[in-house]
């Protein structure tokens, strides 16, 4: 039925080992959504739309990351060739939740409190944190802007790095780089290397180049860059451990030949011409837990399916968003407790159905917004 969304409710498979790990980790089902279908009142409580300011400085690109702090959006606008226009592309920009614009964080540059082509960026505590692998350092702000200071990475073909303590860094590799055969090295304060995980052959590929491989929930970072089936996290006591793994049936493969050629394009084209599904991102907080599943249907056609886990219960909810609503179904950008941010142009709200304008916590919402403006922040609050 139109209008809806897709799901089928799956029970989750007892806990059991994880492949080639020795501790236990949660272990799930993915199938195809059946054509049993839910209507968003069923898991959606209310939405609420926030389009951004429009001025010369805070036009994103389409593929901008946003962290919601505080009563703040904090996005960095990624500097990508293939993409439009924006004058202030490679920076972090700040805005008010009701979507004001404050300022930027930094600018584009050379010099104290400047940077060029971040690669991520994240908040601790009170601290807006900027990689860049150009210059090879981490830029430290104060959330007002106010610049801090700068530290050097030491390593040379690094991807994204996440300072986890004031005495532990992660820096992800590239996947060919030639210093380890790990992608995830773990270093202390003064750089000096003190564990590596993830056989780089074996476990971990790249599918967006864009998305932040690190997320926090808590005191642990979970890596949730494109691991096929298996979702990691890190703690400083435990070190590296496996947090949930999908088994796909199937859609299940290890691609093992893309590994073997570090990312030869050849072996990536034949790759993407076989039907297959892997975990393309992953979000928890105390509330939920979401994973996004990216499911090649036939070449060069993809659909995001979203799994859906209230940890109150022992179900996870597989569904996808109908036609109508896909200008949203690929920009999943955070979870806070029972919040799900989205982010989407402007122009393809007036595809938004019925059943998305009735979940409008402000009805007059979509009217109001400018489909010539900036991005639209979705917030879907979930029951």
């Amino acid at each position: 039925m139109k209008n809806r969304f897709y799901l089928v409710f799956l029970l989750l498979i007892p806990v059991f080992s994880c492949q080639n790990a020795k501790i236990d980790c949660e272990t799930i089902n993915y199938e195809k959504p059946s054509d049993q279908s839910l209507f968003f009142s069923d898991f959606v409580d209310s939405i609420e739309l926030i389009q951004l300011d429009s001025c010369s400085d805070s036009y994103l690109t389409n593929e901008a990351i946003l962290i919601p702090h505080d009563t703040s959006f904090y996005i960095l606008n990624m500097r990508l060739q293939y993409q439009g226009f924006a004058p202030k592309a490679g920076v972090v920009i700040k805005f008010s939740s009701d979507g004001k614009y404050v300022g930027l964080i930094g600018d584009a540059g050379i010099g104290d409190g400047k940077y060029s082509y971040p690669t991520n960026f994240f908040i601790n505590s009170d601290t807006l944190c900027v990689v860049t692998n150009r210059d090879k350092n981490i830029h430290y702000f104060k959330t007002n802007g106010e610049f801090i200071t700068k530290t050097p990475v030491s390593y040379t073909a690094f991807k994204q790095v996440y300072k986890y303590s004031d005495n532990r860094y992660l820096v992800y590799l590239n996947l060919n780089n030639k210093i380890r055969d790990e992608r995830l090295v773990v270093l202390d304060k003064d750089g000096k290397e003190i564990s590596a995980f993830l056989p780089k052959k074996t476990k971990v590929g790249s599918f967006y180049e864009q998305r932040s491989v690190f997320t926090k929930y808590g005191d642990e970072i979970m890596l949730r860059e494109f691991y096929i089936d298996t979702i990691y996290q890190y703690n400083q006591e435990k070190g590296l451990s496996p947090r949930l793994m999908v088994e796909f049936g199937e859609k299940k493969i290890y691609k093992d030949k893309y590994f073997k050629t570090q990312g030869d394009l050849e072996a990536y084209v034949q790759l993407l011409e076989k039907p297959f599904a892997g975990i393309d991102d992953y979000l928890e907080s105390n509330n939920y837990f979401i994973i996004k599943i990216l499911d090649n249907i036939s070449f060069n056609n993809y659909r995001w399916v979203y799994g859906l886990k209230d940890k109150t219960g022992n179900q996870v909810k597989w569904f996808e968003f109908n036609k109508e609503n896909t200008f949203i179904a690929s920009s999943l950008q955070y979870l806070d407790g029972k919040k799900l941010y989205f982010m989407a142009q402007a122009k393809n709200f007036a595809k938004a159905d019925s059943n998305f304008r009735s979940k409008l916590k402000h009805p007059r919402s979509l009217e109001r917004i400018n489909p010539e403006g900036n991005s639209v922040v979705v917030v879907v609050n979930l029951k």
